[in-house]
Formats: C-alpha cells, structure tokens, sequence
C-alpha cells in the first residue's frame, strides 16, 4: 500500500492510502481510502485544486469525513479512444452492492491516453481516471473485502469495449408523437443527452388536437429542442404532411434519423423516412407486422392445420356470416378476437361461443383501433414477450421474460376478460432448449420480413412447452415443470410483433437486469450506429446465471380496478415502502402514474390503463421475488372515489 497527504484550501489535511490493482480486460483500478489525519504527514503529498472533474470527485468525498474512514475507487481505461457514451458506468453499476455514488469524468470528446502500466503518484493516476466509485459507509471500519466485491463486480459489467476509436457525432433527430406522458420519457431524455443528439418531436397538440405535455414551457426543455404539432391523423397523406414539416423547420441544419415509439406511427414513419432519405426498415415489413391478418398469413406456415383465422371488415360482417345458411361460418372454440391494427392489447378477448364473440367485438373502441378485427384460434401454452436487436441482420441481444396469466387467459372470461399484463418476469423460467427454438423461430421470421436494424418488442406463446403456470402449496403462481408430459415437440407461437422499445417497466427492467438500454437501442438504431449500438446492448457477464443478468427481476404491474377520482394525496408506491420498509431491498423502482385530482378512465371501456408498476428483484431466488411480488400486490393501497 502506499500512502499520501492530500492537502486542500478548504479541509484539513487527510491520509490517503492507495494500491494499484491487476488490469482487467477493459479496465484498471487504484483502491484508495481516505483517513482523517491524525499523525505528521507522509513524505508524498498532492495538493488539491478544483480544477477538474476527478478532483472535485475527491474533494467531494473528503468531505464526507467524519471519524470513520471512506473508500474510492477510481477506474482507469485500459485503451486510448473516447468513451462510446457519457454516465456509462452510472448505468453499468445500477444496484451494484457497497456502492453508494458512481460519477463518469469522461466528456464525449475527451481522448483517453493510456499509460499502461499506469506510474506516476496518486496525483497523475486520480487525472487519468474515467470514473469514480464510492463506497458506502462501512460499519466495521474495513473496506478491504468490500472493494474485492466491486473490483469482481466491474469485471462483471464492464467486460464490453466501452472505449471506442472514435468520438459521438453530434446527431439530430425527428421523435413521431413523443412519449404518452412526461413520466415515460426519461430514459429517451438520457439518452439524448448521453450522445450528443438534439430532438424535435412532431405531434398531435394545439391547434390540431389537445394541448400535448410538450406545449408545456417547463417541459420542452428538457426533452427536445422544438415540440411542432401537426394533424397527426392516419391517412395516407400523413407521411406528407411529417415530411412538410421537418423540411419547414430550420432549427437543424441536418436530420440524421427519424423513429417514433407508437406503433400506429411506424408505417407513415417509415415512409417519412423514404422521402427525406433517411435510414429505415422496409415499409412493407412494417406493414405486415402491424396488421395483425397480413402477418398471420405471413406465418401461416407454421400453423398446425386445424388453426382457423378469419379477417372481417366491421361487426355487420361477422354477424352475416355466422347467420347466413349457404356460407355459415364455424368457429372452433376457444378462440382469440382483436382490433387488425389493435395495440396495447386494446381489444383482444378469448371467447368460447358466439355470443362471447359477438359482445368481444362490439366492446372494440372502433375510434382507437379501426372497425375491422380477426377472429383466430386460441393457443394455449405460456406466454412470453421476447425484446430483440438486431444490427445489419445480427441478432445482437436477446431476452425472454414470462408474461403471466392475464385475466383473459381464464376460460370463461368472454368480452370481460382482458389481456392486459399482471406480471413479467426476467430471465424466463422456460428451459434452455425451448429459449433457443423461440430465439431461432423469432429471428428468422423478422429476417423473412426484411428487418435488419431495430428493436422488436415481440410477443408468443410455447405451444405443447414442457413448462406451465400454475400456484403450489404457497398459492404462488409460477412458471413450473407440467404436471402431465407431452410428447409433441414444443414450437413457437408468434402473436405479434412491435418494431419499437417495450413498455416502460419492460424496458427499465431490462437495464437493471442486464445493463441493456432499449431506450438508447432505439436511438442508435435509428442513426445506424452500430459502434455504439453494440456497446449498449451488451449484457452483464455475471457467472452467477447463464444469460449473465446479475439478479432475477419481476415487474409487478398495478391496474386500476374502476374508473373514477383519483383520491389518494401520497404516492401509493412510497407509502408501501414507508409501511413495509423490508421491501425496500427487493425493489430497485416504481412509479405511480396518477396524482391526486386525476381522473381514471373506466377500466370496462377497454383502454389498457396501468396505475402503477414496481421492479422487485432477489439475487438469492426466483421465488423470493415472486413472493415479495405477492406482497407488493396485496399491500398496495390506493382510493377512486
């Protein structure tokens, strides 16, 4: 160990122990602790200034001295280049144990020159440092097994190329609609900002619709350089009019890319896109994957030959045909209804007789979704969402998460059922060789659809899987072995596919657990920026699991059970944990979608609604978050009045 005075203008002079560790594959470390000074100085002594990023950071932390000491450690990259993004290891090390503060000192156009191996004194290596780590007060005085832990932590996170040969291009980018609410938007916000691209945001507000949260003064700001509202309206004259409108604005003197995160924007995006030049996916894949008929004739080979699907332009068609006498109409039941161009899950029943059918179809917000839908066979078999991304055709991450049972799934449940998600659970509890046919089946048929670049949110079923949902003597529900074995081999089921970022717990759950960014994904594939592509949607390598994901992760999803006031004045979601502060450990995030005063639409009119979600997460089992899941969603209180 070696050791240095620190002196500084404004605090007494500390003691600051310090060793250099073994570099690692990307990355080098100096352990350091801090010590109120007690004895003479040492021979060594460095003076702080305030005059860069690092040693703010340590000045910072010596301020923090009290009686016990404080440890640090920096790290240093092992290859001269630029950081690929800014506040990457702040990402990297969500939820890493013993941590209590990361910063990045990195701006993006700041070469790294390595000195390898590193010399110098504490001053020269405290200046070459990326980043620096605090740990969090220790109660027995020692941090030396502590600062073992994160050092094996970092290996963990950080086994990827996080220094690239080149710097972030400043970009600009058009957003199609924005995010629904404020609340939604900050991982996009992140992103922007963590790579040097400048938004504008096209969509429906004043004059043209409702004032939209981006005509907001206090909100644009931060989220976008210009908020221009425009007839949003689906027709075929959409794609002109987004074009029209990014030609007239002269904020930018370029557009590098266009996306949107609304499916029933992804076709006239994609148009847009053709228009202006800019990269896109093919019109037609999108097309086809947002038509719920077009892609189920797409996949008709894969079908067993019993599986029926009917396509009907409006409710008057179907009840035609199931009454006329020469083209009779025969339903095997159970079998699913939804919107052709539904979202959300907006619309979709189970039914069991033509009675059910009939109410399911007349329930359909025709206004949101369309008049026409599809009548098709039920496939039973656990439901999964699986999120993909794919760069110049190479699928270059891929997660499986269990979707619960929805209420929908329940026989009997008829036009009252809906498929809206209760639970969704990371990494999937399916076995090896079922993830590996889904992933196959999944890729090739985004490939058939002439998808190369993106990120797909997609969603099936495991027909004839070796695994089921169903409770133990707990109660607990669970993806478990079936208690009756098969002997047809299982296949993939596909029910839709969505050419954009998951749902907003989904996708905050995927950055917990795998360190994978879909928001930034999103970003960059849109910039066909494959470098950087690549660096955020690389996954832990944690040895603990297969997949890497360095804990196991359920996003409990909370709907409102009725419409009406919402009466509750504290956040229901930090009351819980007030109330039940053993919670806290197991629950890395949450959120409450409504404020009090706010008016919640009646579940019963079918729009998908969410309340709240929470992040429970356990490194000790998957059946420790499902049961603290249990309780988040027994205990939760709220009032509609």
């Amino acid at each position: 160990m070696n050791s240095t005075t620190l002196i500084s203008g404004d605090c007494a002079p500390v003691e600051a122990t310090w060793r250099i560790n073994p570099p690692a594959a990307s990355f080098q470390t100096v352990d350091v602790t801090l010590r109120s000074l007690t004895g003479n100085p040492t021979n060594q002594h460095a003076t702080l200034a305030n005059a860069n990023r690092p040693y703010r950071f340590l000045l910072d932390c010596i301020q923090l001295l009290s009686k016990s000491p404080r440890s640090i450690k920096f790290v240093l990259p092992t290859a001269d280049g630029f950081v690929g993004r800014l506040n990457f290891l702040e990402r990297r090390l969500l939820e890493c144990d013993s941590v209590e503060r990361v910063e990045g000192f990195l701006a993006l156009d700041q070469r790294t020159r390595v000195d390898s191996p590193p010399s110098g004194g504490l001053h020269s290596l405290v200046s070459s440092a990326a980043a620096g780590i605090l740990l969090e007060l220790s109660d027995n005085g020692s941090d030396v097994q502590r600062l073992e832990s994160v050092e094996a932590e970092l290996a963990s996170r950080l086994a990827l190329n996080w220094i690239l040969p080149t710097p972030a291009l400043h970009r600009n980018v058009v957003l199609i609609e924005g995010y629904s609410y404020l609340q939604t938007g900050p991982g996009f916000i992140q992103a922007v900002k963590d790579f040097n691209v400048s938004v504008i945001v096209l969509g429906t507000g004043a004059p043209h619709g409702p004032k939209h949260w981006l005509q907001n003064p206090e909100n644009a700001p931060g989220f976008c350089d210009a908020f221009i509202s425009i007839d949003m309206t689906i027709d075929d004259g959409l794609p002109g009019r987004i074009v029209a409108a990014v030609r007239a604005y002269t904020g930018f003197d370029t557009i590098d890319g266009i996306l949107t995160a609304h499916d029933r924007y992804l076709v006239s995006t994609a148009k847009a896109a053709v228009i202006l030049g800019l990269p896109a996916s093919p019109i037609r894949a999108h097309e086809v994957a947002t038509d719920k008929y077009a892609m189920r004739q797409f996949e008709v080979d894969s079908q067993s030959t019993d599986f029926q699907f009917f396509r009907f332009l409006d409710l008057g068609e179907l009840e035609g045909r199931l009454t006329s006498v020469e083209h009779g109409l025969v339903v095997n039941y159970p079998a699913i209804v939804k919107p052709v161009s539904g979202y959300l899950s907006e619309g979709v029943a189970r039914v069991s007789n033509d009675a059910e059918l009939l109410a399911s179809v007349g329930r359909i917000d025709t206004k949101r979704h369309g008049c026409a839908f599809i009548v098709e066979t039920y496939i039973d078999g656990p439901e999964f969402d699986a999120n993909i991304v794919l760069c110049e055709g190479e699928m270059l991450f891929f997660e499986l998460v269990d979707d619960f049972p929805s209420v929908g799934d329940k026989a009997g449940a008829g036009a009252e059922g809906t498929f809206f998600e209760t639970s969704e659970f990371t990494p999937s509890n399916l076995p090896d060789s079922e993830r590996e046919m889904v992933k196959r089946s999944l890729h090739k048929t985004l490939l058939g659809l002439g998808f190369t670049w993106g990120l797909f949110h997609v969603e099936g079923r495991v027909k004839d899987s070796a695994m089921e949902f169903r409770a133990e003597e707990s109660g607990i529900v669970d993806l478990r072995p079936r208690l009756s074995g098969t002997e047809v081999n299982p296949s993939c089921f596909l029910v839709e596919i969505n050419a954009r970022i998951p749902g907003l717990g989904c996708a905050m759950s995927t950055i917990h657990t795998y360190g994978v960014d879909f928001y930034a994904a999103h970003l960059l594939s849109c910039l066909r920026d494959a470098e950087r592509l690549r660096l955020v949607t690389t996954a832990f390598a944690f040895p603990q699991r297969a997949d890497g994901s360095q804990y196991w992760c359920e996003v409990v999803f909370i709907q409102p059970d009725r419409g009406g006031r919402f009466a509750t004045a504290e956040d229901p979601c930090g009351e819980l944990l007030r109330r039940h502060p053993e919670l806290r450990a197991n629950v890395s995030r949450h959120l409450c979608c409504y404020a009090e005063g706010d008016i919640i639409p009646d579940p019963a009119t079918g729009v998908c609604l969410l309340l709240a979600y929470f992040l429970a997460y356990s490194r000790k089992t998957r059946q420790h978050v499902r049961e603290v899941s249990e309780m988040i969603r027994a205990e939760f209180r709220y009032e509609i009045v």
